[in-house]
């Protein structure tokens, strides 16, 4: 008979981890990732977010991993938690903007401008995403016409992504 489960617990001491600590470790760690953000510190934030995602999985987190993700270059594993967010909340603004993102990066235009569409109509206050819808329209119709920064933004696809702020 085991009174308290597999032995896995709080803290290695083999007693059950109470929700409201878990929560508030999630919590801290989401705090911790939040200021390694701001201070450009991506990887170190990135390990936070996975920590408190870890212990409470939730669409704040999932969406400021997936931030995290495309200041990192990591277009696929942004689609993917921005993804899992719309999972637990289908008209997430935020989540739908990062999707929106990396398709864009993906080279999915459609479905960028989708997503990018609907984030738009679920928070119309954020102009940003009309500017990404634009870029959207513009490699959509093949145009030649100059777009200010979409041949720069194109050319570091590969490269980190510094210039897009998570409340963006």
């Amino acid at each position: 008979l085991k009174l308290f489960g597999s032995g896995q617990g709080e803290r290695g001491t083999g007693l059950p981890q109470l929700p409201h600590l878990r929560a508030m470790d999630a919590g801290a760690a989401f705090g911790r990732a939040n200021v390694h953000y701001v201070n450009e510190e991506y990887d170190e934030a990135l390990q936070n977010y996975t920590q408190a995602i870890s212990l409470q999985d939730c669409v704040e987190y999932r969406s400021c991993r997936a931030a995290c993700q495309l200041k990192l270059g990591r277009f696929e594993e942004t689609l993917e938690d921005a993804s899992e967010a719309l999972k637990l909340d289908p008209k997430n603004s935020q989540a739908l903007y990062w999707k929106g993102i990396a398709l864009f990066y993906l080279a999915d235009f459609l479905q960028a401008k989708a997503s990018l569409e609907e984030s738009l109509l679920c928070d119309p206050a954020k102009a940003t995403r009309s500017l990404w819808i634009r870029k959207c329209d513009a490699e959509l119709s093949g145009s030649s016409l100059p777009l200010v920064g979409v041949t720069a933004e194109l050319s570091k696809a590969s490269k980190p992504v510094n210039q897009i702020s998570p409340s963006s």
